[in-house]
């Protein structure tokens, strides 16, 4: 509910033209995101998986074929997390994504924010001073409160991303009941599909820093190197004014449907193109503004898995965050980790037979790569 009413909010003619309107939404996916991490840490231990580091070692314990595809190529995650059951892979497969997504709309919303000027609380000399209230909601739509968010924000994303891929060996592994390693199904591959995409969706639309990109240069600083302890549920309650929901979603009806449900058959895929730098949406303004620039209904989606085409202010920019003291966000290889993902995707397409999964590594250019990367080691 929480995704559908941003993207409404994203296409409405009438968008936002402050931060102040955004307070409900974001605390709400605040929130949202504090009871997702409540849910992981109070689940039972009968609904947890076990986690082994990706060395060498625990590598060896695997089949030749499991180390060459996934766990010892570029990319790779640095867990590997084993599951008892397939039903176990599933649900844990479905938290990851769907947290996955509020993430990516928080960090869209915050970047939306931080394009608008910071609210100020309104001094009248002659009148009563400004209320706590007011100051609080001023401090906490600050650019310090807003880039903190973002960098916390942003670490949870990439963090989540590791996890789902880590999950991935999994799903191929598990022993299924009637069934061995050795026979095809397809079942892995569709428990799979959906976070893959996903995730190669987000890793495409620059929201996670990339550590082979380098650095900008340090900027000039006053202040203090290390930020404050930071959490989710602290900041919603001292920094962000209490607001409430109705909970319901409006009427309005998206007009696109399903791209994903729609895309070619296996025979139609050889006249799919890479899309071109033409096809990127560009990062616009920058820099705080009150003129919000109006959704293109016309616009084509940036990766087949995205819910709709990007608007302009949902990409990043530099943020100030050495010059507000503030930590840099984790980082990953986006291109290491997306050449891994689209390897699994060819994998699931080949050798069980979900042909849809080549829709990502065609659109997106990685079947040079991939396809014969899979096929010398399957010796094919």
């Amino acid at each position: 509910m929480l995704h559908a009413r941003w993207h409404e909010v994203k296409q409405s003619a009438n968008p936002p033209t402050s931060r102040l309107a955004f307070q409900e939404l974001i605390q709400n996916a605040l929130q949202l995101d504090v009871a997702f991490q409540g849910w992981e840490s109070s689940i039972t231990p009968a609904w947890r998986y076990e986690m082994s580091p990706n060395t060498p070692e625990i590598r060896s314990t695997y089949s030749a074929k499991w180390q060459k595809l996934f766990l010892g190529c570029r990319g790779a995650p640095p867990e590997i997390h084993s599951y008892p059951s397939m039903k176990r892979c599933w649900i844990w497969g479905f938290y990851r994504t769907s947290r996955i997504f509020l993430l990516r709309d928080t960090l869209e919303m915050l970047n939306w924010m931080l394009r608008f000027p910071e609210p100020s609380v309104p001094l009248v000399p002659t009148g009563p001073p400004p209320t706590t209230q007011g100051q609080s909601v001023s401090a906490g739509l600050s650019n310090r409160s807003l880039c903190l968010l973002h960098s916390v924000t942003t670490s949870h994303l990439v963090d989540v991303i590791e996890k789902s891929c880590s999950a991935m060996i999994g799903s191929f592994t598990v022993p299924i009941y009637l069934k061995s390693l050795e026979d095809v199904c397809g079942m892995r591959g569709y428990i799979s599909l959906w976070p893959l995409g996903v995730m190669d969706a987000v890793l495409s639309s620059g929201l996670v820093p990339d550590s082979n990109v380098a650095s900008s240069p340090p900027m000039a600083s006053h202040a203090p190197t290390q930020s404050p302890a930071y959490s989710h549920s602290s900041l919603t309650q001292q920094q962000m004014s209490p607001a409430s929901s109705d909970g319901h979603p409006s009427n309005t009806q998206l007009a696109n449907h399903d791209s994903y449900a729609t895309a070619p058959q296996f025979s139609e895929l050889a006249s799919i193109r890479p899309k071109t730098e033409g096809d990127q949406v560009s990062s616009a303004a920058s820099s705080p503004s009150n003129n919000t620039p109006i959704y293109d209904h016309t616009a084509k989606k940036g990766h087949i898995f995205d819910s709709n085409p990007a608007h302009p202010w949902d990409h990043p920019f530099n943020l100030p965050l050495r010059e507000l003291g503030i930590v840099e966000p984790r980082q990953i290889d986006v291109a290491g980790v997306r050449e891994w993902i689209n390897r699994l995707l060819y994998y699931l397409a080949s050798d069980l037979g979900i042909k849809k999964a080549l829709y990502v590594p065609l659109t997106e250019g990685y079947m040079a790569t991939v396809k014969p990367a899979v096929d010398h080691i399957l010796g094919r």
